[in-house]
């Protein structure tokens, strides 16, 4: 991860009961260029609200992103 070298989104629901939150932490310290968010009520995959959550950080990341080539 540490030589991977473009932009990386990571997002994480507080209520995954299948991969614990210390390895996406972990992923977003060592990735160089990490965004982290932490989906509040999303488990492992995302539905309802923490799915629209999802929907807007990606999104947004995705814009941003457009910027840079």
């Amino acid at each position: 991860m540490k030589t991977f070298e473009k932009p990386v989104l990571i997002l994480h629901g507080d209520g995954d009961g299948i991969v614990d939150m210390s390895y996406s932490e972990r992923a977003s310290e060592t990735y160089p260029d990490a965004e982290f968010h932490i989906l509040s009520d999303g488990g492992h995959a995302f539905h309802g609200e923490s799915f629209q959550e999802a929907v807007h950080y990606i999104t947004a990341y995705l814009q941003g992103l457009q910027c840079i080539k």
